[in-house]
């Protein structure tokens, strides 16, 4: 008796690191400082344990985030490392001072935050390859936000295809086209089904040479937490949807910068034009040329659709189109 009562002792008083994971394809060099690694243990160092003491009265496992800005999960150390991590300083008033690296591809977590990030980051990677990483949901959680701190792939052909680099993303709702070109700066939520998991694979072709950057952070949100994105919330970069705001107001005012005397909506819009469903007042939702007057939209989810055919390669007095828009705020009841 008095044996277990050292034991639990001695595991309640371990303290929690922050250990912010980084998926990777290649080496924990790549992402930390050679000087830093005196404490990282990676899967093939790791010794096994018959009975780690941590794992009695373990704490409970919440977001937290390091002084280089990175998110991570509070974990106590000896489990960060046998996670094939490198611990943080104290998740309390100790100061962190270290990133932690987990798994490469192939892996899988279930971390409230992970990094995703190409071989050589924050240099660019010019190779080609698949890699698969999958993201399982902890217990009470609903929804994967996917950042793309930086996401640059070979860019799309002219009908918006993704033939030589392509993100897919596998699992979870709504369902999500392959994704390529420049989408840093995007982000987008999905629904996790029930326990099933979540994979992000990414496939470049090493025939192109390109340089591919990217740094993904895949944060869980809880059931209960007040990040979680409402029904219908969906931002997915590089494909027919221009953007999709937040769903704090019930109306989108975008506003074309041209002319509206060089405008056609409706039937008139063939090839290249931009849909903005159920406009009020308006008998068309398609607009198209050199620019229309403020149009007004309640219809939710908010989304701008855009549709270009093929032939752009002489249409260069059509530079594309820039948006506007203002959220006001709800009607009073």
């Amino acid at each position: 008796m008095n044996l277990w009562l050292v034991v639990f002792c001695l595991s309640v008083l371990h303290v929690s690191r922050c250990c912010c994971a980084v998926q990777q394809r290649s080496n924990v060099t790549d992402v930390i400082g050679s000087n830093e690694l005196d404490v990282v243990q990676t899967g093939a160092q790791r010794s096994g344990r018959f009975f780690p003491f941590y794992t009695i009265g373990r704490i409970a496992n919440v977001p937290c985030t390091s002084p280089s800005g990175l998110s991570g999960t509070c974990l106590i150390a000896g489990e960060c490392k046998d996670n094939g991590g490198l611990a943080s300083g104290s998740c309390s008033s100790r100061t962190n001072q270290a990133v932690c690296y987990t798994k490469s591809c192939g892996g899988s977590t279930n971390l409230n935050s992970t990094y995703f990030t190409n071989s050589g980051f924050p240099g660019p990677y010019n190779g080609g390859g698949t890699c698969t990483f999958t993201v399982n949901p902890s217990s009470g959680i609903c929804q994967l936000r996917i950042d793309f701190r930086s996401l640059t792939l070979s860019q799309p052909t002219g009908d918006g295809s993704c033939t030589t680099d392509r993100l897919t993303i596998v699992g979870g709702s709504p369902a999500v086209v392959p994704i390529c070109g420049e989408n840093t700066g995007q982000h987008l939520y999905l629904n996790f089904a029930g326990s099933s998991p979540i994979s992000l694979r990414i496939a470049t072709n090493g025939d192109v040479s390109f340089n591919r950057l990217w740094n993904i952070e895949l944060s869980q949100i809880a059931c209960a937490s007040a990040e979680r994105a409402p029904n219908g919330c969906f931002a997915p970069p590089n494909d027919r949807y221009a953007f999709t705001l937040s769903d704090n107001a019930i109306v989108i005012d975008p506003t074309l910068l041209g002319s509206a005397m060089l405008s056609a909506t409706g039937a008139a819009c063939t090839t290249d034009f931009i849909i903005i469903p159920n406009p009020t007042g308006l008998t068309a939702d398609r607009f198209c040329g050199l620019g229309f007057p403020g149009v007004t939209s309640s219809a939710r989810p908010f989304v701008v659709y855009t549709v270009t055919n093929g032939n752009e390669t002489p249409d260069v007095a059509n530079r594309g189109f820039r948006l506007l828009y203002t959220q006001n705020a709800c009607s009073a009841a």
